[in-house]
């Protein structure tokens, strides 16, 4: 079981560095009530896979200036992943109220997966705890990390299609208009292509369905574009190129 409690601020270098990081204190540009609040926060199992282990509980724990469990404490939450809000799986609940032992507890759910996403790499999802207060300004977000893995790369099927996947860049800026490019994707001989399917792993609806494709990442964030072909016998393949957008 893992207790994260640090501010978003931080969530990039982590997610770069995969750093170990320990429970800090809120800082001094949180609002007055801040200063009256510590959170924890821990997942129980924190490594998700496909086929298996599919839950996790997460528990936000809330002590007030003494150190003694704080009631009635309500928190909004939301899923980022590569330091991005995405809407990753799902939460049972968007807000959480602490009871008298200064605890709430929420249900994730890792999402289900297509098979054009086995084989692409494991994802880091945070779950943040964001105090409701009187300063939303001021309020600072809390979380807790989770490791989903998408299923393992199948075997090898016999005259089953390539996927190949170019962008016209893989470090981008938000708002900026990032074009893709399948064209090198080849079915076996005597066997044509007749799907694309796109994913540019931030839950943004896309109507892309032809070889090329182009996406404006509107946060900042490290992305998984995920591109699956299918051929006219049903055999399927993808490949995945992962996109960093700075502001």
């Amino acid at each position: 079981m893992k207790g994260i409690s640090f501010t978003l601020v931080c969530l990039a270098a982590v997610v770069a560095t995969g750093c170990t990081v320990h429970q800090t204190e809120a800082p001094g540009l949180s609002g007055p009530s801040e200063f009256a609040l510590s959170v924890s926060m821990a997942a129980s199992p924190d490594t998700l896979f496909s086929g298996g282990l599919q839950q996790s509980t997460i528990v936000v724990t809330a002590r007030d200036a003494s150190g003694a469990p704080k009631a009635n404490q309500t928190f909004r939450l939301d899923t980022a992943v590569g330091n991005a809000y995405v809407a990753y799986g799902t939460l049972s609940a968007q807000t959480v109220v602490t009871g008298s032992d200064g605890k709430a507890t929420v249900m994730y759910t890792m999402p289900s997966f297509t098979p054009f996403d086995a084989g692409t790499p494991s994802r880091r999802v945070a779950v943040v705890a964001t105090p409701v207060g009187t300063d939303y300004a001021g309020a600072v977000p809390h979380l807790v990390e989770l490791l989903v893995v998408p299923p393992p790369v199948p075997t090898a099927v016999a005259g089953a299609p390539s996927a190949a996947l170019a962008a016209s860049t893989t470090s981008a800026k938000v708002g900026q208009l990032v074009s893709f490019d399948a064209s090198g994707s080849q079915a076996a001989p005597g066997r044509s292509i007749v799907l694309y399917y796109w994913n540019f792993g931030d839950n943004l609806l896309n109507e892309e369905h032809g070889s090329d494709a182009s996406h404006v990442f509107v946060s900042p964030g490290t992305y998984t574009v995920v591109l699956g072909v299918q051929d006219d016998t049903g055999k399927i393949a993808s490949t995945f190129k992962t996109i960093v957008v700075t502001s």
